[in-house]
C-alpha cells in the first residue's frame, strides 16, 4: 500500500516477503513494524 492506495504486487515479491519474515529478516518491513515484530521475537525467546 502507498500513501493508502493499493497496488498490485508479484507472488514472488511476498513469498520473499514470508521467507525472510520466517528467517528473522524485518527488512521488507516498516520502522514502526519492525520494532513490533522484534519485540515479539523477543518476547517469545523469553517465555522457552
Amino acid at each position: 500500500m502507498v500513501n493508502g492506495i493499493a497496488i498490485e504486487t508479484s507472488g514472488e515479491v511476498w513469498a520473499n516477503i514470508i521467507i525472510s519474515l520466517y528467517n528473522n529478516n524485518f527488512d521488507y518491513l516498516n520502522d514502526k513494524h519492525r520494532n513490533m515484530m522484534y519485540d515479539l521475537l523477543s518476547l517469545s525467546k523469553s517465555r522457552k
